[in-house]
């Protein structure tokens, strides 16, 4: 079964690593091959399992390898620090020497065995930009220069890279009209075969997958689409290699199909360029989230089977991207898929209840989880957090009924300001590293 010209299979696919189940993957697997239907993977970490796929799928499958970044940071040492600013003004003018280098250490972390006609490999891993305007145009621009002298390396060897695996919520649009970028894209329409941009797209929150939401990390990549129609640039390939609602929960089985739906209809389907998205994760060194899309990949191989979307090309006109006909869950924030007892994320940490009350110290770069205190109240959220930050709002409650959750959005303790999300539905209150390393998510118990 062959899709026609004018329309497109589900484009969302799976992240997947060491101690994926085998079963779950080989349904999914399977179940498009039998169609001709094909499939999007980000490989992380396990060489084993990549060497397995790659020997079986072939084009138009995308199957995309994703170096663990406890492994690239051990590879690179202290070399590449692309997140310090000294390191780019070290590197000013030195960017093929250091693109060479990169190169160089970069291989080792390939297994020798590697089907480079098949395989894509994501250079870097969740890269940001600095906050600053001008710190960021000048590390975009060395980048650029840097990834172009890259690619030229990588197309040479015949390998196929994508770049940069862009953190969520990033880049800024202007990024992409820097010269280096600007030089980036031009050398890259030159191989499309060969070079590809990666982004991570999270929309931060459980009750939309919408582009439109507040802070939301999804459909960034139509600003490279746009620029490079407006530069005359052909697209290069696009890969969402990470793709969600958060990184340590999804919505209930409805919910998230409904949602990967929308995407599709409303997104993905109408740019031939992206070739698809990885839903973040089957990945069991993820934590507990890897059971629960587990539990989805059932109802997603039924609605493959069943649904193509048809492709609209994007009008440029319309591309101010403020679209506002997502359908929105007000209780899928907290209707999530049930994990078995005790099948907690395993990097969270049991800390003392007042440290999210700030009566203890907050280190807003751990994971911690605790039971908070059954009396909170609305009026009460106005705590001062340790080091500056304050919670500053709470969301408007909707009109609920009894037990139904509420929600409200908790902003990085870094950026001063806090938002808190508060569920009204349990005794766990969790505050874990999200969508995007800036930001936190919390669920309170709240008597009614």
């Amino acid at each position: 079964m062959q899709a026609p010209n004018s329309s497109t299979y589900n484009k969302i696919g799976f992240h997947i690593g060491p101690g994926t189940n085998q079963e779950i993957l080989g349904l999914w697997l399977n179940s498009m091959s039998l169609e001709n239907i094909p499939v999007f993977l980000t490989v992380a970490g396990d060489v084993y399992l990549l060497d397995s796929l790659s020997r079986r799928l072939t084009e138009p499958n995308t199957l995309v390898f994703q170096v663990r970044p406890d492994d690239l940071n051990k590879a690179m040492g202290e070399e590449f620090r692309f997140q310090e600013s000294a390191f780019y003004e070290q590197n000013q003018g030195h960017e093929a020497e250091a693109a060479e280098r990169y190169w160089q250490l970069f291989q080792s972390l390939l297994p020798t065995n590697l089907m480079r006609d098949r395989v894509w490999i994501e250079l870097l891993n969740n890269i940001a930009l600095f906050d600053a305007p001008a710190a960021r145009a000048a590390q975009a621009d060395w980048l650029g220069e840097f990834a172009t002298a890259l690619a030229r390396l990588v197309t040479n060897d015949q390998y196929k890279v994508a770049f940069w695996g862009w953190q969520s919520g990033q880049p800024e649009p202007h990024v992409w009209r820097t010269d280096g970028m600007l030089r980036l894209l031009h050398f890259s329409q030159r191989y499309p075969d060969n070079l590809a941009m990666s982004f991570h797209e999270f929309s931060g929150r459980l009750d939309t997958i919408s582009p439109d939401a507040p802070d939301s990390g999804i459909g960034r990549f139509r600003h490279l689409w746009q620029i490079c129609h407006e530069e005359d640039i052909a697209p290069p390939p696009i890969f969402i290699t990470e793709w969600g609602w958060t990184r340590t929960r999804i919505p209930n089985p409805g919910t998230a199909v409904t949602h990967v739906i929308q995407a599709n209809e409303e997104l993905y389907a109408h740019f031939p360029e992206v070739r698809g998205a990885a839903l973040w994760t089957l990945d069991r060194e993820a934590g507990s989230i890897a059971n629960q899309v587990a539990d989805i990949v059932d109802p997603l191989v039924k609605m493959t089977l069943s649904r193509q979307f048809e492709i609209t090309p994007p009008d440029l006109e319309e591309m101010a991207f403020g679209r506002s006909d997502w359908e929105t869950d007000p209780y899928a924030d907290y209707d999530t898929v049930s994990s078995q007892q005790g099948d907690e994320d395993p990097t969270f940490e049991k800390v003392d209840e007042r440290s999210l009350l700030g009566n203890d110290s907050f280190d807003s770069g751990q994971t911690q989880t605790s039971y908070a205190p059954p009396d909170i109240r609305q009026q009460q959220m106005s705590q001062v957090f340790p080091g500056g930050s304050t919670v500053v709002s709470l969301a408007a409650e909707p009109e609920v009924e009894e037990d139904r959750p509420r929600q409200v959005w908790l902003k990085a303790p870094a950026s001063s300001e806090i938002e808190l999300l508060v569920s009204a539905n349990t005794p766990l209150a969790e505050v874990s590293p999200d969508a995007r390393s800036d930001d936190l998510l919390v669920w309170y118990w709240l008597e009614r």
